[in-house]
């Protein structure tokens, strides 16, 4: 009679330690990614789809607080705004100037501190117009329409204050 395989005698199956590993990593990663895209917040504030606002501080939450239709008719006049159109290309163009004084050799501080001060200069631009036409926009609004702009602001601002 032949006595029972040993542990040494069994063959080793190192596969099913490294398999087991690897689902592991992967659940892990797909995790990542869900809590990752879940704390970039609601889709539409986001961006990507055309209600992406990257303006002022001083009225982004507020347009955060806009229904899509409303953030979409607001961004739709903000195109028409000729302050607001010509700024973007004068932010390109501000922007090549930093990165060119970056690059230049020698490198020129005075330069670079200039190509920031001018792109600051089209940011306050760009950030009055923006405002100007925000305000003229919240002008025709119904009061019901700018109080509900305003409780949304406030309570979105209160759930900040309470995770900070």
């Amino acid at each position: 009679m032949t006595p029972p395989p040993t542990p040494k005698d069994r063959p080793r199956r190192n596969w099913t330690r490294w398999a087991l590993i690897a689902s592991l990593l992967v659940n892990v990663l797909i995790a990542g990614l869900v809590v990752g895209a879940l704390s970039q917040g609601r889709p539409e504030t986001r961006g990507g789809n055309g209600s992406d606002f990257r303006g002022p501080p001083e009225i982004a939450a507020l347009i955060r607080g806009l229904d899509r239709p409303q953030r979409r008719a607001l961004l739709e006049a903000m195109r028409d705004v000729p302050g607001l159109r010509e700024g973007r290309g004068r932010m390109g163009r501000v922007q090549a100037e930093v990165l060119d004084a970056l690059e230049a050799e020698p490198f020129d501080s005075a330069a670079l501190e200039a190509a920031l001060s001018d792109r600051r200069q089209v940011q306050d631009d760009l950030a009055r117009a923006g405002i100007t036409a925000f305000v003229g926009f919240v002008a025709e609004m119904s009061p019901e329409d700018r109080a509900r702009l305003a409780t949304q602001a406030r309570e979105r601002a209160e759930r900040r204050s309470r995770r900070d």
